[in-house]
C-alpha cells in the first residue's frame, strides 16, 4: 500500500523484489506514501540464502532520506542562482550603469537606470524567495497549518484577479466541503499563476483551475494556462527537482513551487506544449473536521 500512489513505482518495487528473490541485491531511491504524504526512502532488498544456496528470505529496508535529498537539491539550486544568474546580472549592471554614465540625453539615462532598477528588484525577490524556501524547508511538519480548500482557493483567486485584472480566471471545484489542505499550497498555486501570467504572450491570459478528489483520498489541483508553454528545462526541474549544468531553471520560481508542494507531502507534474501549460498538484487529503466528527 505504500506504493499505490504510482503504478510505475508499484511495478518498480515488485520488480525489485523479484530480482532480489532471484539472488541479486537491489538498492535504489523511491517514494512511498505515508500518513503525511510522500517521503523519499533509500530502499534495498537483500537475499539471504540457506545451506543449499537457495534464497530463503529477503531482508527489506527503507531509510527515510527525504530531508537529506531536499537539502542537497536546495543547495544545488541556490548555488546555481549565485553562480549563474547573479554573475550574468552583474555583467548587465556594469553595462547599464556605464550607459547611464555616458548617455547623451536624459531619456537614455532614465532608460538605463530603469534597467538597473529591474535587476535590483529581481535580486530583492530572489532574496525573499530563498528566505521563504528555507523557512519552509526547516519548518516542523506538525507546525504546518491546514485550511479549508474552498477558502484557500477563493483567497488565491480573489487576490490574483485584483493583481491581474486583464486575466480571465475559470474555476471548477468538485471536492467535498470537509476537505482541508496545508496552507503552504496557497503560495505554490499563487506562484504558478504569477509565472503563467508573466510568461503570457496574449493581452488576455486565461487561467483555468480545477480541483477534484481522486483515489486513495488524494486531492488534485490543476492550474492550466494558454501561454507559449513552459520551457523543457523549467518543467524538468519542477518535476524532478534535479538540475544539471545543461538543464536548470532561470530563477527560483519553479523551485519554490516544487519545494512548497513536496514539503507538505505532495507531488507535481507538468503537461506543456505550444498551446499552454498545465501544472498538476497532487496532495494528500486532510480532513480534520471529518476525523473529529468520527471520533
Amino acid at each position: 500500500p505504500w506504493w499505490t500512489h504510482s503504478e510505475e513505482m508499484y511495478d518498480e518495487v515488485q520488480s525489485a523484489l523479484e530480482t532480489a528473490a532471484g539472488g541479486e541485491f537491489v538498492r535504489y531511491e523511491t517514494e512511498v506514501q505515508g500518513a503525511d504524504g510522500l517521503r523519499t526512502i533509500d530502499f534495498s532488498a537483500k537475499p539471504v540464502t540457506d545451506e543449499d544456496s537457495e534464497v530463503a528470505m529477503l531482508v527489506v529496508e527503507g531509510r527515510d532520506i527525504t530531508a537529506q535529498q531536499r537539502s542537497r537539491q536546495h543547495m544545488q539550486v541556490v548555488h546555481r542562482v549565485m553562480r549563474h544568474n547573479m554573475r550574468n546580472d552583474i555583467m548587465k549592471l556594469r553595462g547599464w550603469t556605464q550607459n547611464a554614465a555616458t548617455a547623451s540625453t536624459h531619456e537614455e539615462r532614465v532608460a538605463a537606470a530603469a534597467r538597473v532598477t529591474d535587476i535590483l528588484d529581481s535580486w530583492e525577490k530572489m532574496s525573499a524567495d530563498i528566505k521563504e524556501i528555507q523557512e519552509t524547508f526547516h519548518s516542523n511538519p506538525e507546525q504546518i497549518d491546514n485550511t479549508p480548500e474552498e477558502i484557500l482557493l477563493s483567497e488565491v483567486i480573489d487576490a490574483q484577479r485584483t493583481a491581474y485584472p486583464e486575466t480571465t480566471f475559470e474555476v471548477t471545484d468538485t471536492t467535498p466541503s470537509d476537505v482541508d489542505v496545508p496552507v503552504p499550497v496557497k503560495k505554490a498555486i499563487t506562484e504558478s499563476i504569477n509565472n503563467a501570467v508573466k510568461s503570457a504572450t496574449t493581452e488576455t491570459p486565461e487561467i483555468n483551475i480545477s480541483v477534484e478528489q481522486i483515489k486513495n483520498d488524494w486531492l488534485r489541483i490543476e492550474v492550466a494556462d494558454n501561454g507559449p508553454g513552459m520551457p523543457e528545462a523549467e518543467a524538468t526541474v519542477l518535476e524532478t527537482g534535479e538540475e544539471t549544468p545543461l538543464v536548470h531553471g532561470k530563477g527560483l520560481g519553479v523551485w519554490k513551487i516544487r519545494m512548497l508542494t513536496k514539503r507538505v507531502g505532495g507531488d507535481i507534474s507538468v503537461d506543456t506544449d505550444t498551446d499552454g501549460t498545465t501544472l498538476c498538484f497532487k496532495l494528500p487529503k486532510v480532513s480534520p473536521r471529518q476525523m473529529a466528527a468520527e471520533a
